[in-house]
């Protein structure tokens, strides 16, 4: 009875979230854009976790925004927009620049993913493992290069940069992230 009550009352961590919401998306169409929701129940779970996730926004530092706004990159949820530009919507160029080469440093050139260091991964506890988990289902039986995860990363980076409505991102210049 205990486990029931913590799963229904505790908070979820926001990494915790978004793979619950990844699992939940790959059993049933989220709510359609014409409004047509043929799987209610996908859609009520999915909005009540991001409805969590929402709310422990405040408490967030700025380098779990990034990170968090990266890894839902790869969730293919239309309302995960919603959620990113919350996110970032206090980040600045130099927030977002030092948290991405904060998360290339800790990460090994996220070398920590492709040879999947189940303890480096648990120690750090990035959000960002969502795009291992993303590219290891699209890989098939080779696995994941740390090529793939690095262009992945920075493809990311670049759609989000260009699709904010921050004034550092304008189409005059390629965000300039260095060179993994």
């Amino acid at each position: 009875m205990d486990c029931i009550y913590g799963v229904n009352v505790d908070p979820l961590s926001p990494k915790v979230g978004i793979q619950i919401i990844q699992f939940l998306s790959q059993l049933g169409h989220y709510k359609l854009p014409d409004g047509k929701d043929d799987f209610e129940c996908t859609t009520r779970m999915i909005d009540t976790i991001m409805e969590n996730i929402k709310i422990n926004i405040v408490e967030m530092t700025k380098f779990e925004k990034v990170d968090l706004a990266i890894a839902l990159m790869v969730i293919p949820v239309p309302t995960v927009a919603i959620l990113i530009n919350e996110l970032l919507s206090d980040i600045s160029e130099n927030d977002f620049v030092v948290s991405c080469y904060e998360l290339v440093m800790k990460t090994n050139f996220f070398e920590i993913y492709v040879v999947n260091d189940e303890e480096k991964i648990n120690k750090t506890d990035y959000s960002i493992e969502i795009i291992s988990i993303y590219l290891k289902g699209i890989a098939g039986k080779h696995g994941i290069t740390g090529e793939q995860f690095r262009n992945k990363f920075n493809e990311i980076q670049t759609i989000l940069c260009k699709d904010s409505n921050h004034a550092w991102c304008d189409d005059s210049r390629e965000p300039d992230f260095g060179m993994f």
